[in-house]
């Protein structure tokens, strides 16, 4: 095989291999990406702190899911406290909200009904 050929044969293995793999949730950090990916599920938004665990385990709860969510950090971005105040009079973490729902604090129980009412997923 020439040397052309195999470049060519490795860079449509480098084009093709990631449509292969599972695609992982969109997770978007307020204030990196100004459009969030189109999807089909309403916005989840989730705000959490730095040293939060809960807020740790909530994040990898909806990765698991696969459920994509845009993570708002209060304690680095004055707007989104603003925006969190406008959605719960909680000032807990890790608060996530979607579809006009809110729910503060974590545990998977109240996740998995959370998700189930706001956004239908099983």
């Amino acid at each position: 095989m020439s040397t052309f050929r195999r470049i060519l044969f490795l860079a449509l293995l480098l084009c093709l291999l990631p449509a292969a793999l599972p695609a992982a949730p969109k997770v978007i950090v307020a204030g990196e990406e100004a459009q969030p990916a189109v999807s089909s599920q309403p916005p989840v938004e989730l705000y959490v702190t730095a040293g939060c665990p809960y807020c740790r385990q909530a994040e990898a709860y909806l990765k698991e899911r696969g459920v994509a969510f845009v993570r708002f950090e209060v304690d680095k971005d004055r707007a989104a406290v603003k925006r969190m105040k406008r959605l719960t009079s909680d000032q807990g973490v890790p608060f996530i909200h979607a579809n006009g729902r809110g729910l503060t604090g974590f545990s998977a129980p109240a996740y998995d009904q959370f998700l189930e009412e706001a956004l239908g997923l099983p």
